[in-house]
């Protein structure tokens, strides 16, 4: 992807940006320095791609927890999944996703190791 366009989804971080193209649509991954990935999705039905992200989910049976955290702000809705082991965070799943009809991006998912 060219430098200019993978600005647009690095922001300010320092990281490296691929598009995927499939039958589906087209996809942006990010990959920062910081160790944060994130996918963008602009094409979907954010209520049915978050029931997938949660099925992702640990159950119990493997000794792990989330803590499910909900924001928002105007047409954007951020939910948090913090995966823990014996009260100790591991990794967080980001999912944000947008109200606002005929959205550009209708949802980013992200991954963070704590």
């Amino acid at each position: 992807m060219p430098n200019e366009y993978a600005a647009h989804f690095l922001k300010d971080y320092n990281g490296h940006a691929w598009m995927i193209s499939s039958s589906e649509g087209k996809f942006v991954i990010t990959q920062l320095d910081n160790g944060v990935c994130s996918l963008f999705i602009n094409k979907g039905n954010s209520t049915e791609i978050q029931k997938n992200l949660e099925s992702w989910l640990p159950p119990q049976s493997t000794g792990l927890t989330y803590k499910k955290e909900v924001y928002k702000d105007k047409n954007l809705t951020t939910t948090n999944y913090i995966i823990s082991k014996n009260g100790k965070a591991l990794e967080t799943w980001i999912y944000t996703s947008s109200s606002e009809k005929n959205a550009s991006l209708v949802a980013v998912i992200s991954h963070q190791m704590n």
